[in-house]
């Protein structure tokens, strides 16, 4: 199987495996509720039935029931209990998976793309601009100019570097906004509640006279614009997160649409897809958690999952239709460079500050990321054996 046909499939898995894990959380949300439902229905009926028949037979006296109060009790405090074991058991899978796809963007990045980047720099000869002439030497009472020839500039480490921070001030630029957003609301919401105050107390006043609940509908209204205010935040907050998490993966799709040989192509694929599925499975979770109309997670899932077969389709076009012309090599390896600064960024802030910031499992962790860049470097002594 040649690289393009690889690409091509990778483009449809990748596709149908993301779509599915964006919105998994949807998914066993409407069937917990639903589960719920029935469960309720069966057990109402179910009590109902046995208390007729203990209030008809001779077991009950007066019409007692026999069944003993704290059996729901009891019931519901074991399906509590299980059910956050099985949490429990969820996040550190999801823990290690994550750190090993951490350790496969660590192998990837400076094992797989950093060289072949860098040499790819080197035929360009892109050197130090020499901001002093030549040195004047004496040789038998002549001047005599040396030339020193100037070394050449580490562009490579400079353009992923760039990558790195392009991204670092991409999320920061968006949660700086919507920090600022959310700060001036609050002030014009609080300046116009103290004018409200002020013009409508006689208003409240004549409204207790002559309703003797005025407080409890003054409250209800304040309660419902509060929620709506975090309703807000809320959707704001998660368009945020999708946006940058479409950034990551167009990025991450261009440096693999980019690759020449199958072997790197798969190591990408296989870090993209483990990260790539947490992402969006942590997506998923958050939009449904914050309440968002189920149009707008369908929506959100779908256009985080088309990002990166668009971006490997970017960058199968860019190779194929440009060849290996001067301008399409320097594109080919400028966009590299620039994704290989977004893997990087993904695993030093994202993987790992967020996995090793707190105090559980942490062998389990430094394991996992070991496993990952061990299998890159494997498959990569392997391919050059």
């Amino acid at each position: 199987m040649d690289v393009t046909t690889t690409k091509i499939l990778i483009i449809f898995g990748l596709l149908i495996l993301t779509l599915f894990a964006a919105l998994l959380p949807l998914f066993c949300v409407q069937y917990s509720s639903l589960k719920r439902r029935r469960q309720r229905r069966s057990s109402e009926g179910f009590w109902a039935k046995l208390f007729w028949c203990c209030n008809t037979g001779s077991g009950s006296k007066n019409g007692d029931s026999p069944i003993p109060d704290d059996t729901g009790s009891k019931m519901s405090k074991s399906s509590s209990s299980s059910l956050k074991k099985r949490k429990s058991r969820s996040q550190r899978l999801m823990s290690a998976l994550n750190c090993f796809a951490g350790g496969i963007f660590l192998g990837t990045s400076f094992i797989g793309l950093l060289p072949e980047i860098r040499d790819t720099f080197e035929t360009f000869e892109i050197k130090w601009p020499q901001l002093s002439g030549p040195k004047v030497m004496l040789v038998n009472g002549t001047k005599v100019a040396e030339e020193s020839e100037a070394a050449l500039m580490p562009i490579a480490e400079i353009v992923i570097t760039c990558g790195l921070f392009l991204i670092l001030i991409v999320e920061q630029t968006a949660h700086g906004v919507n920090h600022w957003y959310h700060k001036n609301k609050s002030k014009k919401q609080k300046r116009g509640d103290k004018k409200t105050l002020q013009v409508e107390a006689g208003e409240i006043t004549a409204m207790e006279m002559t309703q003797p609940d005025g407080n409890s509908q003054t409250n209800n209204s304040d309660t419902e614009g509060e929620v709506k205010q975090a309703h807000e935040h809320a959707s704001i907050r998660s368009l945020m997160l999708v946006a940058t998490l479409s950034l990551h993966s167009l990025l991450e799709g261009i440096a693999m649409g980019l690759q020449k040989d199958l072997g790197s192509v798969m190591a990408i694929f296989i870090a993209v897809l483990f990260h790539k599925s947490l992402m969006a499975f942590s997506m998923g979770t958050n939009l449904v958690q914050t309440k968002q109309a189920i149009k707008k997670v369908l929506a959100a899932a779908l256009i985080f999952s088309l990002m990166s077969p668009v971006g490997i389709s970017t960058g199968l076009i860019i190779k194929v239709a440009g060849g290996d012309g001067y301008v399409t090599t320097l594109i080919n390896v400028v966009l590299q460079a620039i994704a290989t600064g977004t893997f990087l960024y993904i695993t030093f802030f994202e993987v790992l500050v967020a996995e090793f910031e707190g105090h559980g499992q942490r062998i389990t962790k430094v394991v996992s990321l070991l496993l990952g860049y061990g299998a890159v470097l494997g498959s990569i002594f392997a391919q050059h054996g």
